[in-house]
């Protein structure tokens, strides 16, 4: 039987007599473990929280983040703000949506804090025609001109009765002269009945009407703006605003189909992000820990022996999930992970240790003996994979990169805690669970044997082809390499949430259309005139689409416009009182009396309405008077309470928002000269702080779609005014110090580990053994990453460090056995060693795989890429390095220290 340990492995001894010791306080050792686990975790539970905020990933101590957190104090509505876009199938219905729900939100002052109305409440009501271009509004003018006919005669009773009676003595008037405005409504009325006859979807827009066209989607569009209230209590904190929108969305008073209500915003984002990484991070936790035990049940193949690791690998967690909980605090989008990679490294100890207890039962069939020989010949190798791994973890800790350093702290501890746990706890539950020894015979077995380990021969002959082997090696390096000028970074933070929630899309969707402030930049200047040179200057610049200040605000071209809207108010007069319309006939009964009445009464206006001036309009009168006679016929084979619907339904449909549009149009042809002082104060404060500053803001010639305009236009406008602000900034900037701390973390944490290993082995030989592997997997990563377009982004560049971490430690394990065993025990492979290294490269990459199943793109691109290098590592260690070994010891002795 080999000895339990080198003598020169003061590691390995050291880590015999503690094993030694928790053997003896077995008993005492899991009744405090155990019920100091369940605290642990319980304090973890009710204490670690969870911060979705993109831009706290990176530190404040940048000078770009202090002049975002500037800003953010200065308008403080750019933060972290809800936006509710509404799109009617016409202007009147998303005015009418969006008019109520902007009411109701105002009220719930107890879940919403602030409500803005961008372009909308009185002011624009009364001034809106100021803000349309000279042309339009002559345009305008010359349509009401038309229109003002009937605008007088509806606007004394703008309902279905009162429209009938309108049509009756347009009609009339229609024998002697044209009437422009008579087709076209009579053909929306036939329209309007003929789509309500067949259960479609559709009703006059009479803001349509009185604009002369079809409205465009701005026009169908209105825009909510609010401040929720957050309860840091919950989980959710922005979960009542949510859950008061979404509830309101569904109680809208407008027909059902005809408003689109989407949201979206700073919080939206944040509120779904958190509920699609919790879930993620709880059901990655969840598949990662069955697929362990799968793997455990197939590699270790003794009851026993998996519950130890098991309650090994939970004790670790609750532990280093206690540790989060006291110094971090609070998990951001990317640390939420600690929990599955402590799975998926933790127990790689666990593997190794029990497999290489289960070998030396088998040689020594002493319990005992086999606890104190398997710690003291894997314990250093134990050790020193704790600290590379710790060591590549701690790496993050120095950089900028907020996000990755909490990780790697969180992580990096759980490194060491799950050394001591496993060198504590798991020799405790060995001595009181005592499995056996594996059925599997261990150790160097003849080629051929029957008792050789299943694959051994495989690994053998990369051994003995190494020449070839690393041929191959270098060849797929070179052509790895050559594929990273094609690697994609996904820059935008934006990319880590679920592009499936609603908020994501919505945001997507604006961005596309140029209507989200990931388009702008803002620079704030210390006054108005400031703010003009500013613009003036900017606005000049290459890439510049153009400037805005809240001069934008006040109407141009004032004396003209309002000169053009008086003769629009001189149109638009209203009759004298004996001239005004009557009430229809019948408005003493019920209002769908009324309907059907006036129904009658327009088919009759329709057949006998003679000769018109007009032969468009007598085509369309004659449609008409075939569709209402239709709509009746339908009417009659329904039962009363369907007729009484039908006919509310179809007053709807017809003049559901003529009131509404009559009385705008009535407020707007009054407006009075409008300068900055006049706009209202919810209008300046988007403009101008508390402290008097202004705000610039800058918009680009065309979609910032790509890195290459991104970082042109930020540089363009920076040249100018260094101090700008706003999400394209951020994004440029978080990207570049994502890849600064990627190229640092890198960096350390392979010169950690080299040292790390030549002081463990005392030679830079043995080091490069090890780490020679661990670049070729790296570059086959990034080539795999590239070939099968995943993108790098803020979450998953801790990849490459964390394979260094992973993947040093079974180069640690294979070349510390080789060192260590005897001549006709070369081959690692052949024993508890090589049989750990694939359990563990399997239960690790189950793990880590787990993450590529999650809705958060953050969270699912950081498992893939794990995923893959993981395959890398593995195809690594079992080929390349039995190779080097092989060429390293050609003669088959043992390796020297």
């Amino acid at each position: 039987m080999r000895p339990a340990v080198s003598a020169r492995d003061a590691v390995g001894r050291a880590t015999a007599r503690w094993a030694d010791g928790a053997r003896r306080h077995a008993l005492a050792i899991v009744l405090v473990t155990l019920p100091a686990a369940f605290l642990l975790g319980a304090y973890a539970v009710r204490n670690l929280g969870l911060n979705t905020d993109t831009g706290a990933m990176i530190s404040e101590e940048l000078p770009w983040r202090q002049a975002f957190l500037a800003f953010d104090e200065a308008f403080p509505q750019f933060g972290d703000e809800i936006h509710v876009l509404i799109t009617g199938r016409t202007p009147d219905l998303a005015e009418r949506a969006h008019t109520w729900m902007s009411a109701r939100m105002r009220e719930e002052t107890e879940v919403f804090e602030r409500v803005w109305i961008p372009g909308s409440g009185a002011f624009f009501e009364r001034n809106a025609l100021l803000y349309l271009d000279v042309e339009e509004l002559d345009s305008l003018l010359d349509h009401l001109a038309d229109l003002g006919p009937w605008i007088r005669r509806l606007e004394g009773n703008p309902t279905l009765p009162g429209f009938v009676t309108a049509v009756d003595s347009a009609l009339w008037d229609a024998r002697e002269a044209p009437d422009p405005v008579l087709a076209p409504v009579l053909n929306l009325v036939a329209r309007t009945l003929y789509r309500q006859e067949r259960g479609w979807s559709g009703e006059i827009s009479w803001s349509e009407v009185m604009r002369g066209r079809p409205a465009n989607l701005p026009e169908r569009r209105r825009h909510i703006i609010a401040l929720p209230r957050h309860d840091y209590a919950r989980t959710l904190p922005a979960g009542s605003a949510m859950d008061r929108l979404r509830e309101l969305r569904e109680i809208l008073p407008v027909p059902v189909g005809s408003v689109d209500v989407r949201i979206t915003g700073a919080a939206a984002i944040k509120h779904e992000s958190i509920g699609a990484a919790t879930a993620g991070a709880r059901g990655a936790l969840l598949l990662s820990l069955l697929l362990v035990t799968t793997v455990l049940i197939l590699g270790l193949r003794s009851a026993r022996l998996i519950v130890a690791c098991l309650i090994t690998l939970g004790v670790g967690l609750a532990a280093t999930a206690a540790f989060a909980a006291a110094v971090v605090g609070q998990l951001n989008l990317i640390s939420i992970a600690f929990a599955v990679l402590y799975v998926g490294l933790g127990v790689d100890y666990c593997i190794h240790l029990s497999l290489g207890y289960q070998e030396a039962l088998a040689e020594s069939g002493e319990p005992v003996v086999a606890i104190r020989s398997a710690c003291g010949r894997i314990g250093s190798s134990i050790f020193l994979s704790a600290i590379t791994s710790a060591a590549a973890f701690y790496a993050f800790i120095p950089t900028r990169f907020t996000g990755v350093a909490e990780l790697g702290l969180i992580s990096g501890t759980g490194m060491l805690i799950s050394l001591a746990v496993t060198l504590t706890v798991l020799p405790a539950l060995l001595t009181l669970l005592s499995p056996p020894a594996s059925r599997f015979t261990m150790g160097a077995s003849p080629a051929g044997s029957r008792h050789e380990r299943p694959g051994s021969e495989a690994l053998s002959v990369m051994r003995r082809h190494s020449g070839p082997v690393l041929v191959v090696a270098v060849i797929l390096a070179a052509g790895s390499a050559l594929s990273i000028p094609g690697l994609r970074f996904a820059y935008r933070p934006i990319d880590l949430a679920d592009p499936e929630t609603e908020s994501v899309q919505t945001f997507e969707d604006l961005a596309r259309e140029g209507g989200t402030a990931s388009l702008t930049v803002s620079i704030v200047v210390p006054d108005s005139a400031a703010a003009r040179r500013t613009a003036s200057r900017v606005a000049k610049l290459a890439g510049v689409g153009e400037t805005a200040t809240i001069d934008q605000l006040v109407p141009s071209r004032q004396v003209e416009k309002l000169a053009i809207v008086r003769r629009v108010a001189e149109t638009l007069s209203p009759l004298p009182a004996d001239e005004s319309p009557s009430v229809a006939a019948g408005a003493e009964a019920g209002p769908h009396v009324r309907v059907l009445e006036a129904l009658n009464r327009l088919e009759a206006s329709l057949a006998r309405k003679g000769a018109l001036a007009d032969p468009e309009t007598g085509v369309a009168a004659r449609r008409l008077r075939t569709r209402v006679s239709s709509w009746l016929r339908d009417l009659d084979r329904w039962p009363v309470e369907t007729q009484t619907a039908m006919l509310d339904e179809l007053e709807y449909r017809l003049v559901g928002t003529l009131g509404d549009q009559l009385s705008a149009l009535r407020r707007a042809v009054h407006p009075a000269p409008i300068t900055r002082d006049d706009l209202p104060a919810d209008v300046r404060e988007w403009w101008i702080a508390g402290d008097g500053r202004e705000r610039v803001e800058v918009r680009p010639d065309r979609p910032l779609d790509t890195r290459t305009r991104l970082r042109s236009f930020v540089e363009r406008v920076r040249s100018e005014q260094p101090d700008l602000t706003g999400v394209p900034v951020s994004d440029l900037e978080s990207g570049r110090v994502a890849i600064r701390a990627l190229l640092l973390a890198l960096g350390l944490a392979g010169t950690t580990t080299f040292l790390l290993l030549v002081v463990q082995f005392r030679s830079g030989r043995a080091a490069l053994l090890v780490e020679g592997p661990l670049l070729l997997a790296g570059l086959l990563t990034v080539g795999l990453a590239t070939l099968l377009r995943v993108p790098f982004n803020f979450a998953n560049l801790i990849a490459l460090p964390l394979l260094l971490g992973v993947g040093v430690d079974n180069g640690i394990h294979m070349v510390h056995r080789a060192r260590t065993s005897s001549p006709g025990e070369l081959e690692p492979e052949r024993t508890s060693t090589g049989r750990a290294i694939v359990v563990s490269c399997f239960t690790t990459l189950a793990s880590f795989g787990s993450l590529a199943l999650s809705r958060h793109q953050g969270i699912q691109s950081m498992g893939q890429l794990l995923s893959i290098g993981m395959v890398c590592v593995l195809l690594s260690t079992l080929i390349v390095l039995p190779a080097l070994l092989a060429r390293e010891e050609p003669s088959g002795t043992t390796m020297g220290a």
